[in-house]
């Protein structure tokens, strides 16, 4: 059985490198989550902002 995930919030994020990428906030009603504009899971920081998938480059929001 899969697990259908709502899209909550979208968030514009700037990477280390200038370019830019979505952030997507979902919640399947017991948990959250967020994912990259193509489902990568990233992960929260304490201080807002989120860790790129395998490194240790911070994602920092922009817009929402």
């Amino acid at each position: 059985m899969s697990t259908e995930w709502t899209n909550l919030q979208i968030l514009e994020c700037e990477t280390p490198d200038g370019s830019f990428v979505t952030v997507i906030k979902q919640s399947n009603g017991n948990a959250c989550q967020y994912v990259l504009g193509n489902g990568t899971p990233v992960s929260p920081n304490p201080d807002g902002t989120f860790r790129a998938p395998n490194t240790s480059d911070v994602l920092n929001v922009v817009g929402f």
